[in-house]
């Protein structure tokens, strides 16, 4: 199992955003706004992520119980083709 503090998917550098996010642990961290960015951005060139997978991942609770400042995901379209969330855990 890798070991990271976040994953940050950013829909401005190409338009054909496809990630595997699989078997990591996701350290807590009150310092950043979220634990991973699903890369979904409205105002962005390439606004919609699709084909972006999170599975069998662990989130950190950490001492806020949310993992970071607002929580563990942001941005993340659960509806976009091929997306998937699966298995994830705290």
């Amino acid at each position: 199992m890798r070991v990271h503090r976040r994953h940050q998917l950013h829909p401005e550098l190409r338009a054909d955003l496809e990630a595997l996010v699989q078997n990591n642990f996701l350290g807590a961290n009150t310092g950043s706004a979220y634990s991973t960015n699903g890369g979904e951005k409205s105002t962005s060139q390439f606004p919609h992520s699709d084909h972006i997978v999170y599975r069998d991942n662990i989130f950190q609770r950490g001492t806020n119980r949310k993992g970071s400042a607002y929580g563990p995901v942001t941005a993340f379209n659960s509806n976009g083709p091929g997306n998937q969330w699966i298995n994830n855990k705290w």
